[in-house]
């Protein structure tokens, strides 16, 4: 980048900046809350912790800034549909142990004591079988379960930004997510380079004519590597 060029960014930026941008406000309160310890001002605006003991910080410049559509809606529709596959592989599971009970009887008690074991004839087609119907359903319980937890957290942080008693889950709109490369200075150790991630759940109701109050909140702060 040109000297010119990075001094017109830099002016623009800390004009921004100094004009008390949002995203300023947020990193600010989270700092000052974390100096003194305020637990509960963190938790409400934040998901991470702050990077140990903090004297001062600094905003370098902002690296990134994106918008999104809000993805729980289409995580909804995911979750939904493993959550009716895991079903279906479930129910073939249960079918199956019916069908054979008293092969697997004899087959899970002997792979519980030795998971390597291989049983002959019909009791190894059996038990072959059944070890692709445990395989099966590992995976597709993961699959669902990793949907779950993706949707949990999506809705935590949109909670956090949105500033109403609305049901996230029934909100539409945009996610917008600003990176701001930070000096920060701790006790004893001097300044280092840090990334901080905000995000704002700028959502509304389906054919709403106004958004929801929202605000910026942390999502992630990550340390530079020296250059």
């Amino acid at each position: 980048m040109s000297k010119i060029r990075v001094s017109l960014v830099f002016v623009t930026l800390s004009y921004l900046w100094g004009c008390g941008s949002p995203e300023q406000a947020t990193i600010d309160q989270f700092f000052l809350a974390a100096k003194s310890n305020d637990g509960a001002t963190l938790a409400s605006m934040s998901s991470v912790s702050p990077p140990g003991p903090v004297e001062s910080w600094e905003m370098v410049e902002i690296t990134s800034q994106s918008t999104v559509p809000f993805e729980l809606p289409e995580l909804s529709l995911e979750k939904d549909e493993a959550e009716a596959v895991r079903d279906t592989q479930l129910e073939e599971g249960r079918n199956y142990l019916v069908a054979n009970r008293t092969a697997l009887d004899e087959i899970i008690p002997k792979l519980q004591e030795d998971s390597s074991f291989v049983f002959d004839g019909e009791l190894g087609e059996i038990q072959k079988a059944w070890s692709v119907l445990v395989q099966d359903r590992k995976v597709k319980e993961r699959a669902f379960q990793d949907l779950n937890r993706a949707m949990e957290k999506e809705m935590k942080l949109a909670r956090k930004s949105v500033m109403s008693q609305a049901a996230i889950e029934v909100l539409v709109g945009d996610v917008s997510t600003t990176e701001v490369l930070m000096m920060i200075t701790a006790p004893e150790e001097g300044p280092k380079m840090y990334t901080i991630t905000l995000r704002k759940y700028e959502l509304s109701l389906p054919d709403a004519d106004r958004a929801e109050p929202t605000r910026w909140v942390i999502v992630d702060i990550t340390e530079e590597a020296p250059t």
